[in-house]
Formats: C-alpha cells, structure tokens, sequence
C-alpha cells in the first residue's frame, strides 16, 4: 500500500489545469512603504475647517517605527508603560511604514475650529472586479481609552476612488467644514475606525455624495435610511447596531459584545478598541459585495448599490474634533504592508480527479494543485448528488496558499442547515470528498511538527492563514497508526496555521445515507500538533463564530472519528456541532450502530496539548450563545476531553454531554467516564460565569446569558473532573470553576471528588486554612424555609481574596440517593439553580463574614424542595485566580446516614395517615411538626417500612428516619 501511494503521488503531480481554466493570482499592487521613495509614488490631498490651520499635519515615508514610543495603560489611573511598536504581523522583520499625524497645532485665533483631513493615492492604479485592499495599522492616542487626555481621531481608507481629492467627512454639517477643502467633492468606498472607542460611533462606512460631501454607506434594502447603519449589524440585540455606543456614553466599556471580541485584551489596552496594537486590516469586493474585516473578523458587509465599482485605493487620516491631544504627538497612525490582491473563483464542474489538462474539466485536484491566495473554490458538477470525489490514492497537495475557502454549499441543490442546535441539522450537504477507500496524503515528512509516517490527511495544511471549508461530507477510515495503514486527518494543520474556520461540515456522515449504517469515519476531523519547534497552530473555529452572519449554517455534524479533534492548539473555538448526534438528532453509539471501531477501538470528543484560551459551547457574550452548545454522545473512552499540558482560561460552557436533543438524560456510555482530564497550572471553568455584564451595563441581558452556559451533564460513571498526578503538588494545582451545571446522577461530589486521587489540602493551596479537613461551607441542621443557616471554611489569608460570591442549588435526587459510607450525604451535585447571595450581602442576615443566613423564601421554593438545598461557594482572589471549593452538605444532611428512604404518596383515610416507603434501614422513627420553624417530635417507632398515624387538629408535617 506505501509503494502504491507513493507511485500514484508521481503520477498524479503531472497533472494541470486546462488552459481554459489556468488562472493566476495577481498581486495588483504592493507597497512596503518601507522607503521615501513611495512619497513619488503617491499623492497627497489636505483638507482642513475654514479658519483653521492649512498644514497642520505631517506625512512621513518610510518611517522607522521601531524607534517609536507610545504609553501603554493597565488601568486608567497607573503609571503607563513606555513601549516601542513591534513589527506588524505581514512583516517580514521590517520596521519601515508611512506615518501619519494631523491637527496637533493650537490655533492663535481662539474662534477658529480646529480640524484636518488626509488622502493618499497610489499614482497610476485602477482596480476592478473582484479584489482585495489589505494592510496593517497600528493607531496611537494619547491617554488611556476613554479618558480626558484622549481625542478621537479616525483612520479612514477604501476602494474605487478617482484618486483626484480629499475624502473626509464632519461629525455634523457646520459652517466650517462646508466651506472649507473637501467638503464639496467625494467619491468611492471607504471605512473609518477610530483608535480610542471614545465616539458615539466608532467604525463607520461612508461613500462620496452625489453633491459632492461624503454621505454614509447603506445598503440596497435601506438606501433611504437617514441614519445609513443599517450595514452594520446589531448582534447582541440591545437596539444599537455594533458601531454604536448607547447614549450615555461615550466610553469604551459600552462597545458591543462583538467589537469587544474582534479586539480583545490584553492585546487592545481596553477592550473593543482599535488603538496601540497593530490591526490586520480588509477591505474586498466580491461579486459586487463590500466586505470590511479587522483582526480576520467581519466589521461589515453590504451588497454595492452605488456608482462606485472600480478606481484606486486610498489610505486616510482625520481629526473631526477641535480638541487637541494631551501630550498633543501621542495620537498618530502607522500604515504598512499595502497590497491589493485579486480575488478568483474557480469552479470544480467534475467529480472525477482523473480529469486531465485540456479536457475542458477542472476537477478538486486540479484546482488544489493550482491554489493561489484568495482563491474561492466552488462547485457546479452536473446532476442531482451528492457528487462523490474519491481522493486519489497519492493524496491532494498540500495547501499552502492564504486566504482560501473550499464552499460545497455552492454545488447547485445544496443548501446549509437553518435549524438552531437544539433540532435536527437540515442542511443539504451534495458534496462529499471520499477517501473511504484510502486515499490521504501522506504527514511522514511533518515530524518536526507533530506528524510522522503513520499519519496522513485528506486536506493537509502547511502554515496558512484564514483557510475556510464548509458545506462538504468528509468521509473515510480511521487507518491503524502505522506506516502500512496510517491514520487519516480530515484536516491537518502542520506548522503554523491560523484563524482556520471549519464550517457547516459532515465529518463521517454519508449525505447519500445519513444513517449509523452510513457512518465512516476518520482518526480525527480535525488535527495539529506542536513537536521539535516552537510553532503553534492558533485561532481555529470549529462550528459557528457567532459573527451574525449565517451562524446556523455553521453547525458541524460530526460522527464516527476515533478523537474527533485531536489538537495541541491555543484560541480554539469549538461552538455548535453534533459530535457522534446523526443529523436527525439521534445518537450515534457504535455498538447499537454494531460499527467496527477500527484503531486502536477508541472514541473520544477532545484533546488539546496547548489548550489555553479555549471555547468549548457558549462564550457568555450574549450573541448566539443559545446556539453555541455542542451536542456530545456516547464515547469509547475513560473521559470526553482531554487537557494534557497545562491549559489556561479555558471555558467548557453551555454543552450536553448524557442529554439528548429533548433536553433529558437519553443514555449512558459503556465504559465508566469522566468529563474532564487536566494536567498542572491549569484554570478552568466549567459551567457558568454568573458574572453578568463586565462592564455593567445590559445585566438583564447578560444574566440571561448566564443561565445559557450551564452544562448539562448525566450519567457519568467516574468523577467529573480528572486532574493529573502533579496537581499533588500545592505549588502546580490547577483553579478551577466548577458552577452552574446541571448534573443528574453522576458519580461522586464536586467539584474534586476524593476519588480523584487528588488532595484538597494541595487544590485549596494557599486559599483556605485548613483545606484537607474544612474545605467546604456547612449548612447547619438549623436550617429552615427563612433561615438557611450555614458557616464558611476559613481563609488562610483574607487579604488575598477580592470577592465571595455563594449560590444556592437543589441536588440531583438520584444522586442524593448514592449514600454509602465514602459519601454519607450521597452525591451532592446540582440539578436546579436556585439564586445567589453575597456574603454580609442585603439578604446575608449573619454578620460574621465565616457565616451566613439567609431567608430561602425569597427565592420561591416549593416546600418540599428545601431538604435538597446545599451551596456553592466561589472565591476570586486579587491575582484574579478562582476556585470553586468543595460543595455543602444539603440541607436534609442531617438525617442519620443509611441507605436514602424514598416515602411513597401517602393515604389519608378519616383521621388515619398511611405511610409506606422503601430504603434505609430499621428500627425506623416517624416524627412530625406543625411548621416548618418548629422542631420534629416523634411519633412512633417501627421495624416494618409502613407506620399508621393518628391525625387530629391542625395540619403538620412527617418525616421518616432510618437507623
């Protein structure tokens, strides 16, 4: 089979496309900018108010930005720390670019508005159809984000301009910006950002006026819209489209949730701001759609109804405001590494791989093995489908082109899925790339990367950047890890690949039998790994990003791998997929399905060996977080997931892992299981954050949110959390948030079960006083309907703990059930939150800060719910590092420990109440009280499981106590 392999790779690398399908990529024009010989091959255009300064800006070629200092703020009120700019990110170790300041004059007339205006053109360039303006920025300002020190000025570039004017725009129409340069001649397409996130809007897209000032861009749909935001999007739903900050404002921490996202800290000195780092930045039109990204994210995207559609680029720099910076040079920007790219579409019209040069035919292969950046591969393959492309045996080349997505939702007839996460996946998947009968290329040259001779793939990936596949059936074997039979990849990342999005994909799910019966499956969906090097993989989206655009069509369906994603691999985001759930939403489970495992017999949902900054479910930003859940099913082995290196804030929220679509347990696996192995120094949280909004603005929006990043998690057979061997040791133990699941008849008590292996006295390091013997709140047998009444282990050092923060839950009854010896109370796990109070809080009526008691009424519970409240409490110290600590002892803990007495409904006949139950263990006492503050009495005691009572009087209470 080797030799076979190797003789078709021979063969089949003499293949090409036809001449009618031969494109080249172009690079339209690129500019390093890294000399003063550009300021020749540019031109230059001012705009200024009337009565203002007509040179206050400066422009400076080939600029030697390593030498450059900018304040880099913590907080808003520390001392800033002096930094240089480093090299952009499309750099090839150049420190050269163009920057650019304006309006840092302070006019000797105090009448005079103060404000200026740049353009810059490349001389002699016209740009049409389909391409893309690419650069990199980084913008300065003066201050912390926000503050007074700060004014806002604005970046502004764009497409299909004449290149013959200044383009630039005035907050609102005044008197000295009308009759001032400028203000009577625009034209093109073009976007504005600001550095510091302190406008009313911050990101906006404007295109020349038909009387000559610029007016904002708008969409078809809306080309009468007054306010022209309507190409933005409103994501997070709180009526302000996402260049908006809400009034009241302007300050940076009203930015939405998604701009928040597409510029996180600590990169951004503040969230959601552009300023002080460098920005990988687009502007495209495709097939007559603009499309605007920052940082690989989509800011916005509209269909071009102007006269705008070919011209030059431009690059651009405003001061809008008449205020002046403070220090008046620290506000600035830095343009480098300009390109503009064409864009092509090359369409796949055959599903036969044998196709040859000059048959009039491209095939996947052919279009693989003449990849170019910003290549956009499509399909038209002439019948019904789905269409199945069997890899040829040598494998496809290797991609090691940028920009370039495979689109199977393009193949006439498919359509992507639009149901949400908790239905079936109806997409329309009729394209399939086949590699059941062993056809991969091979990874035995990869080594250095984490990949060797008993690896392959079906789509290799060699150190690309903003690959995309979606919309095809991926199916194969799994191979046997050797170099005979190796491991099949769906896809493989070797080397460094980045922001990859797999999206609206089958992986082991036949399209043509979307049954169990139809399940073929690889080694993995997806693969990367680091090994000799120091070179990671990063930013990869596995489902839905969660952008606002189609994100249910970006649901994955993923069945029959051995470890469905196999990673060493940080800032991973894996949101919105079955794994082993067919699309009908039933599970898959490979002995009822009677499927040969193949393998090594093993099936898992997660490993990462790098998995710092991972997403896996909802990311609580309250966009699309309902349909960030993945689905998990049955498993093959000791754990679903996997963290084996350390893994810093990692997040496993909003999933099922027992549960099926109708949100109940539907099965259990066949082997014992935990949910989540890790090694040292790792921070988890799992669960919800409780947290609300950061910033303290939309709470009741945010709190909703919350409640969306439970996990729902049934039927574990083995601990939920599995730390490593060194978590021994009190100087390594990982933190770990354990909060807001739903849990329902899993094995032992959270969130580290004694079980584990693992010592509470070295998890709790540093944090409690005495972690191995008080290492959990108490709730006291005081407890009652108005008093849940409780102590709190003591801290070893009160100093270092920032905030408390203790929620109330109802165990799961089956697992209150388990009582045995090692667990006298059973498995206390949470199955119904409650609410939360904070201690010495308004409902904390206990003064002493290691106690607490609360009025349970104020939450609503039914009365004979009480006896399953137990609490949580969660301790965040001022390093900013959390831990959940070891859950109470419900509130009926008191009851001498025995087998759980499950009380039947009792009978009452005339004065007389039969009682009957089952479990615990004789003699047995029945007691009763009046209400639910009064104190039990007893009854009467018997051996058998069934007792009659006299009932007189008023109404009361009974309970049942085994011995």
């Amino acid at each position: 089979m080797k030799s076979i392999r190797k003789l078709c790779a021979i063969a089949l690398g003499s293949l090409a496309l036809s001449s009618a399908t031969r494109l080249s990529a172009e690079v339209l024009f690129h500019d390093t900018l890294d000399t003063a010989a550009s300021a020749s091959q540019w031109k230059t255009f001012v705009g200024y108010y009337a009565g203002g300064d007509t040179n206050d800006f400066s422009v400076q070629w080939g600029f030697d930005y390593s030498q450059q200092q900018y304040d880099f703020y913590s907080d808003p009120n520390g001392t800033p720390e002096t930094r240089t700019v480093p090299p952009p990110p499309h750099s090839d170790g150049s420190t050269f670019g163009l920057k650019v300041a304006v309006n840092k004059l302070v006019n000797s007339d105090p009448n005079a508005r103060e404000a200026f205006g740049l353009s810059l053109y490349p001389i002699g360039q016209n740009f049409s159809g389909d391409f893309v303006l690419k650069f990199d920025l980084f913008m300065s300002y003066s201050g912390y984000a926000g503050t007074a020190n700060t004014t806002t000025e604005y970046a502004n570039y764009g497409i299909n301009f004449v290149g013959d004017k200044v383009n630039w725009t005035s907050p609102e129409i005044d008197p000295a910006f009308t009759s001032g340069p400028g203000a009577h001649a625009s034209d093109g397409l073009w976007f504005i950002n600001s550095g510091d996130g302190y406008a009313r809007r911050n990101f906006r897209g404007l295109q020349g006026g038909p009387f000559g000032e610029p007016v904002l861009a708008r969409t078809t749909s809306a080309a009468n819209d007054p306010d022209g935001d309507s190409i933005f999007l409103d994501r997070d739903g709180d009526g302000f489209t996402d260049n908006q900050v809400p009034a009241g404002g302007p300050f940076s921490a009203d930015l939405s949730p998604y701009i928040q996202r597409v510029f996180p800290q600590p990169a951004a000195e503040f969230r959601g701001t552009v300023g002080k780092s460098w920005i990988p930045v687009e502007v495209s039109q495709y097939k007559g759609v603009i499309t605007w990204k920052m940082n690989g994210w989509v800011i916005s995207t509209y269909t071009n109804s102007s006269s705008y559609t070919s011209g030059t680029i431009m690059l651009g720099y405003m001061d809008i405001f008449d205020s002046i910076p403070d220090p008046a040079d620290g506000t600035w920007a830095i343009f480098d590494n300009v390109r503009v790219e064409r864009i092509r579409t090359v369409v796949v019209d055959t599903a036969d791989n044998n196709s040859t040069a000059g048959d009039g035919k491209t095939s996947l292969l052919e279009a693989l093995q003449q990849l170019d950046d910003n290549d956009i591969i499509t399909f038209n393959i002439p019948g019904a489908g789905p269409h199945y492309i069997a890899t040829p045996l040598g494998g496809y080349p290797l991609i090691t082109k940028n920009n370039v997505t495979i689109d199977g939702y393009s193949q006439p007839g498919a359509s992507p899925n639009t149901a949400t996460i908790h239905s079936p996946n109806d997409a329309k998947i009729k394209i399939v790339l086949d590699s059941r009968n062993g056809g991969t290329t091979s990874l035995a040259d990869y080594g250095d990367h984490g990949f060797g001779s008993s690896e392959s793939a079906i789509l290799p990936l060699l150190g690309v950047q903003n690959f995309t596949l979606r919309g095809v059936s991926v199916l194969s074997i799994s191979g046997e890890d050797s170099d005979e039979s190796p491991y099949i990849y769906g896809v493989a990342m070797i080397k460094d690949v980045g922001n990859l999005r797999i999206q609206g994909n089958w992986f082991g799910v036949d399209p043509g039998t979307p049954t169990a019966a139809g399940v073929s499956g690889g080694r993995s969906a997806l693969a990367g790994f680091k090994w000799d090097d120091d070179t990671f993989s990063s930013n990869v989206v596995f489902g839905t990003d969660s952008d606002g655009l189609s994100d249910l069509a970006e649901h994955n369906v993923v069945c029959g791998q051995l470890l469905a994603l196999h990673l060493q691999t940080p800032n991973v985001r894996v949101a919105g997929n079955f794994f082993n759930f067919l699309p009908n939403g039933s599970i898959f489970d490979y002995a009822a399905a009677g499927v040969d495992l193949g393998g090594d017999g093993t099936y898992e949902f997660f490993e990462n060996g790098a998995g710092s900054g991972n997403i896996i479910g909802t990311d609580s930003d309250t966009i699309n977080d309902a349909d960030e859940a993945n689905f998990v099913g049955p498993i093959r082995y000791d754990h679903y997931m996997e963290f084996w290196r350390p893994a810093t804030n990692v997040v496993v929220a909003g999933n099922s892992f027992g549960f099926g679509l109708e949100s109940k347990p539907s099965y259990t696996n066949a082997e014992a299981v935990a949910l989540i192995a890790y090694r040292e120094l790792s921070t988890l949280r799992v669960g919800s954050s409780f947290r609300g909004d950061p910033n303290g603005q939309d709470q009741a929006q945010f709190l909703a949110s919350d409640l969306l990043a439970f996990n729902h998690i049934a039927n574990l057979g083995k601990p939920a959390l599995s730390p490593g061997n060194n978590n021994n040791d009190p100087d390594k133990h990982s933190w770990v948030i354990f909060a807001g699941n739903e849990m329902i008849n899993n094995f032992g008590i959270l969130p580290i079960d004694p079980a584990s292996g693992v010592l509470l006295e070295n998890s709790y390091a540093g944090l409690l006083a005495d972690p191995a013997n008080a290492n959990a709140p108490i709730v006291s047998t005081n407890s009652t309907i108005n008093h849940l009444q409780g102590t709190l282990p003591a801290l070893a050092d009160t100093a270092i703990v920032d905030s408390l923060r203790i929620f109330i839950w109802l165990a799961d009854t089956n697992s209150l059930a388990k009582v045995s010896p090692d667990y006298p109370n059973g498995w206390v796990q949470g199955n119904v939150y409650v609410g939360e109070f904070t201690d010495n809080g308004l409902t904390d009526n206990n003064p002493n800060p290691d106690a607490f008691d609360v009025d349970l009424s104020l939450f609503g519970l039914a009365l004979e719910d009480v006896e399953r409240v137990f609490v949580v409490a969660e301790y965040k110290l001022t390093d900013g590092r959390e831990a959940t600590i070891q859950y109470s002892n419900p509130v009926g803990s008191f009851l001498p420990p025995g087998d759980f007495i499950l009380l039947s409904t009792p009978v009452l006949a005339g004065d007389t109440l039969s009682l009957s139950w089952t479990g615990g263990h004789a003699p047995f006492k029945v007691q009763t009280r009046t209400t639910l503050t009064a104190a039990w009495t007893d009854v009467t005691t018997v051996s058998a499981t069934t007792a009659n009572v006299s009932v007189t009087g008023t109404a009361g209470f009974y309970r049942v106590l085994g011995n």
